[in-house]
């Protein structure tokens, strides 16, 4: 996508994406929600990761049976 999309500002006159009003914005603006969200789930996914002895480890003991295998179902 991005070879296309720099193909696409190289064969597109400017004057289409100037009628047309295009603008950076709305990209830069779905960067930042989405490195908002990696960043935030870092922390979470390191407790899940401790195990049924982490700080999750009641979520945890829910997602897993006897054997320590997940049970898919409960994911949903």
């Amino acid at each position: 996508m991005i070879v296309i999309t720099i193909i696409s500002l190289i064969i597109t006159p400017s004057s289409v994406r100037i009628e047309n009003e295009l603008g950076w914005e709305p990209i830069r603006e779905v960067a930042k929600i989405f490195t908002a969200i990696f960043i935030t789930m870092v922390a979470p996914i390191a407790m899940l990761s401790a195990g049924v002895g982490g700080p999750l480890g009641f979520v945890m003991r829910g997602l897993v049976d006897p054997n320590g295998g997940f049970i898919n179902a409960r994911f949903f």
